[in-house]
């Protein structure tokens, strides 16, 4: 049971951080400058 409780706690953590590297990355103006490879079939695949 604790097991399974903590494994929850590190999924919303990581999902957190997911979110959060998802909001640097579009304020960052990173993605314009890989839009070029958008045509790859592979956009925003991660998010």
């Amino acid at each position: 049971m604790v097991h399974e409780a903590v494994e929850l706690l590190r999924e919303k953590r990581l999902a957190e951080e997911y979110a959060e590297a998802a909001r640097e990355w579009d304020s960052s103006g990173e993605g314009r400058l890989w839009s070029a490879a958008d045509a790859d079939g592979i956009s925003n695949a991660a998010w």
